[in-house]
């Protein structure tokens, strides 16, 4: 995440791995660990950690927080730490109107030099797909959208 971000969720935030098969076009992603922890600011947290064919890393964390607030709080805090806002947006409808998702690009990830991060809102839960390529996170969330 970005260095100069002071964000609560960055304790969370964990560098994963996918694959991509060629000939089909799917993402296999081979599930490496799963974990949970906190937030700086207390929040409950939970990830897990993949790995593809090609060691591309994805992370998928899940942030849980008490208001649909507190989910926009820390959904605007990954907007502002971000290097780069490519799309921001509401989803749904009926239920889920006033839900979010953003693309964004972040700097000094581990392993590359920009990261792509997914972040969404779903309820009181702030969600984030985070890997060093964009392709491989639209796939994740793609067949994650299917189940």
């Amino acid at each position: 995440m970005n260095p100069k971000s002071n964000t609560p969720i960055a304790v969370c935030l964990v560098a994963l791995s996918a694959w991509a098969n060629a000939t089909t076009k799917e993402v296999q992603f081979k599930l490496l660990r799963m974990w949970n922890g906190q937030t700086k600011s207390g929040a409950e947290c939970a990830g897990r950690d993949f790995e593809t064919p090609d060691h591309v890393k994805l992370s998928s964390t899940t942030v849980y927080l008490s208001s649909r607030d507190g989910a926009m709080k820390e959904y605007r805090a990954v907007l502002n730490g971000a290097a780069k806002i490519i799309s921001d947006g509401k989803l749904g409808t009926g239920a889920e109107v006033g839900e979010r998702r953003a693309v964004v690009l972040l700097t000094g990830g581990k392993d590359c030099e920009r990261l792509t991060e997914i972040v969404f809102t779903r309820d009181t839960e702030l969600h984030l797909l985070e890997s060093c390529s964009a392709d491989t996170v639209f796939g994740f969330e793609r067949q994650a959208g299917r189940k």
